[in-house]
This record gives C-alpha cells, structure tokens and sequence, in this order.
C-alpha cells in the first residue's frame, strides 16, 4: 500500500514519508504534455482516456496497459484537453479542445464494429461554446434512466458565463437500430439525426454581465468608484464540476434540480443552484434558470482557483489554487424562505457551506531549482480529484508531485502520500471506480492515475476500497 506521512500544517511545509511510495504502471504513447485522463469502461473494455497537447484522444486497455485506440479528436494546436465517457453510456465519448467545441464520438462498437477501431469522423454532434481556455467541462447524469436530460456545462463565450446544457439522448440502444442504416448511408448522416445540446442556462454574475455588456457595446470600462463593485465580478471560468443530488437535499422530492460548483481567476469559489429542470422546457423558464448571482461564493484562494472535484455523495466538494492550496467544504441543505413575485414567500432548499480545512502549500519538490527555469520550484495545484467511497482525495500539484489526502468531514485531513514519478507538471488526476464489481476492473478499483506535461499517464495501486470488509480490486473482482 502507499506510504503514510506526518499532517502538514501551514504555508511551505516540508512532507515527512513514514513509507516508500508504490511504483506506478506508466503508459507511453503521448508525443506531448497530457492534459486530461478519466476512467470508462467503453464498450465493455476498462479504460484510461487520456487527451494530449496534439489533439490526440487515447484510450488505454488497462488490463493489456497498451492503447486501444487513438482518436484525433481536435486540432494540434488547440490540444484535447479533456475526455470523459458520456454518461449513460458505454459507446460516445465526449472531448474538448481549446478549439471552443466540444464533440460527441461514437465508438466502432456502437456502430457494430470492432472495439480496436478509434471513432470515426464526424462527430454524433458539436458543441460551440465559444471558449478557448483551459475551463474543462463536467457532466451530470440524467434524473431518469434512459440518458435522456443529462447535462453538460462549459465554460461560455463570455468569459465569465458559464453555460448548462442538456445533450441529445446517448441511449446506446439507439446504436443498433442506427447500425444497418451507417452500412448505406454517409457517416454524417448521425449528426443530423443525434442533433445538437439545448444551451439551458448561461450563468453569470451580475456585476461581470454588466462589465462584459459595457465592454460589447464598446463603452470605456471605467474602474469601479465603489470597492465592493470590483469584489462582486468573479472573473475568468477556471474550473465547474456538477455536486450530486444528496438524499432529501438539493435534489428536492423530484431529484432534478441542479447545483453547479465554479472556480475563477480570482480566487473565489461559487455554487450556483439553478430551479426544478422542469422550468427549463419552457422558452419563459429562463429567468428561474438563470439566477443573477451565485447561492454561495467565498474567496478561498490567495491566487487563482484552478481546479475543482466534489464526492459522489454531493456532501462536500475540493478546490485547489495556483497559491498551492487544496480546500475541503461540507455541504449540508436545508429550508428557507425565499421571496417570489408577489411579495409572498415560498419555501426552497439552500445550501449551508463549511470550510474544513486547508492543505499546503507546500516546500517545492526541489527548493534549489530556479523558479523562473524550473517548474519542480512551483506550489500550484492543478487538479482534483475525490474517489467515490469519499475516503481520500488527490492532488496533482505543479512541482510533479501527487499527492493524497484523507477526505472525510470527521478525519483530521491527514497528507497520506506524495508520489514523485513525473518530471513535470502533474496536469490530471482521476480515480477508477470503486464500486463496480465485475471482471473488468479486476485489480484496478479504486486506483488513481496522474497525467503530466512529461507525456506520460501513470497508474497508482492505492488504499484499496473496501465494502463489508472486503478489499475492492483483489481477487477476480466477482460478486460474492
């Protein structure tokens, strides 16, 4: 198992390894940095996707560790970065590239082919956003069970929105009936036929909507005479990630109402909790879909709030910062009034939000390099990721290191392990599921893997899940 470490208290602190850290399974393949990684059992083989600097997409059998195929998702020089199954199925894996589009790919499988052969152009579907940075998107699955109303949210075109949208149906069931129509037809006939996603929200602060309407119009921006003004503009999209339904929480008694956690270049994190889903099928629900202001926002970082991760059980949720920072919140609903046209008063479920605790930064992974020539010199964090048993979490860190944390509300958050693989930049990180059961994630549950601007995807055996005493992973990975 992987080597414990002393807590680590206040900025700078040096890490104390009780235990030699595990060796990793590499996988190379990439001609350039690695920007995203995800796990995915894509039609029926276990997987590691994984998106590069050259626009590249791969994905890794993770039994074989070789690649199974290799997509050109997005041009070189807008890079893939990020790739993720969509939910709700096993056969369209959904990229992103700072080209401002996110695409839909349906596999060879899903078109009766063989698992080897990569998607082929074109995509089921595009999505403009109209944004090329480096916000990826975050997906949620759908309130019922046929794939129909999942979500997709993306950074907007204007730099500071942040766009919910519904995506087309992903029933893979659809794949068959689709399968003898593809052997006469042109592959672009399943563009037309998936459609496109239905922009439901555009979320935005109303002092960066004024700002951003100010600067369309082309009227000068002047510097806000008031202080407060300045503080209420959010700024740049860095990070979204969706926060699950909880049970008797946010979800209401119809499960479908939606909450959006936000980073942004100024340091502060938001949850927006947008109403009932129901409001957005009218053209007229859009003034209760698109609130004017975040539920909650709080300035958690000194620097920019890069990445975001929240547990499976929509229970809390981290942030990490470029001052080095990872943050832990508590997540708890409850009734209140709220005021409705009319002057009356309805009662709605609001979020109560807690800081835990604060992790780092810490002592660069090498305090003699040059900061200016040596990224090691750097605190950074990059990504976040919470495993569903909402045990630990990790953190992918500037210096190359990744590091894991004790997650749960009641632990004291203890730094559990710091791997030092990577010679640059941990860029991603990403946890197997823990609970599917089955053959195909027979010794992999629960395991962790880190990307890197060095090219390459590394795979961590770490505190193995556990359910009714029993290890996940070990053994052939059958029910019983």
């Amino acid at each position: 198992s992987a080597g414990t470490a002393s807590t680590v208290v206040g900025a700078g602190a040096r890490e104390v390894m009780g235990h030699p850290a595990p060796d990793p399974v590499v996988l190379r393949g990439h001609g350039t940095d690695v920007q995203s990684v995800s796990f995915a059992v894509v039609d029926g083989v276990p997987c590691v996707l994984s998106g590069d600097g050259n626009g590249d997409v791969v994905a890794w059998d993770v039994r074989a560790r070789r690649p199974l195929w290799r997509l050109p998702a997005h041009t070189p020089s807008s890079g893939a970065l990020h790739a993720e199954l969509a939910p709700g199925s096993s056969a369209r894996v959904l990229t992103q590239g700072r080209d401002g589009t996110l695409k839909c790919w349906r596999t060879s499988v899903g078109r009766g082919g063989d698992p080897r052969t990569p998607p082929r152009a074109p995509p089921s579907w595009t999505l403009s956003s109209g944004s090329y940075h480096y916000c990826k998107f975050a997906t949620r699955e759908s309130a019922g069970d046929d794939g129909t109303g999942a979500l997709v949210a993306v950074a907007g075109e204007t730099q500071s929105a942040l766009d919910v949208c519904e995506m087309p149906s992903l029933n893979d069931e659809d794949d068959e009936d689709d399968d003898d129509d593809d052997e006469e037809e042109d592959a672009d006939a399943d563009t037309p036929r998936m459609g496109a996603p239905r922009r439901l929200a555009s979320l935005i602060a109303a002092a960066d909507r004024e700002h951003a309407s100010a600067s369309s119009r082309g009227s000068p921006v002047e510097s806000p005479s008031n202080p407060s003004e300045s503080r209420d503009r959010l700024g740049v999209v860095m990070a979204v990630a969706f926060l699950p339904p909880t049970r008797g929480g946010h979800n209401g008694r119809n499960g479908r109402r939606v909450a959006i956690l936000a980073a942004h270049e100024e340091g502060t994190v938001c949850l927006w909790r947008l109403g009932n889903d129901d409001a957005f099928d009218e053209p007229d629900g859009r003034d209760d879909a698109e609130p004017d202001e975040p539920t909650w926002r709080s300035r958690v970082h000194r620097d920019a709030a890069t990445c975001l991760a929240a547990d499976a059980t929509g229970d809390g949720f981290v942030s990490g910062g470029a001052d080095g920072a990872c943050v832990r919140f508590r997540v708890a609903w409850g009734d209140d009034d709220d005021d409705i046209p009319g002057g009356s008063k309805a009662r709605v479920q609001k979020p109560t939000v807690e800081t835990l605790r604060s992790h780092g930064p810490f002592a660069p992974r090498n305090p003699n390099v040059d900061a200016a020539g040596d990224v090691r010199a750097l605190v950074g964090v990059a990504a976040v990721a919470v495993r569903d048993d909402a045990k630990i979490f990790a953190a992918g860190y500037w210096d190359g290191r990744v590091r894991l944390f004790e997650y749960g509300a009641r632990s004291s958050g203890r730094t559990l392990a710091s791997f030092g693989y990577h010679e640059h930049a941990a860029t991603c990180v990403a946890f197997a599921p823990s609970r599917l059961r089955g053959r195909e994630w027979a010794g992999h549950a629960g395991w962790l893997a880190s990307g890197s601007r060095d090219g390459t995807v590394a795979m961590w055996a770490v505190y193995p899940p556990k359910e009714d005493g029993a290890k996940w992973g070990e053994g052939d990975g059958d029910d019983g």
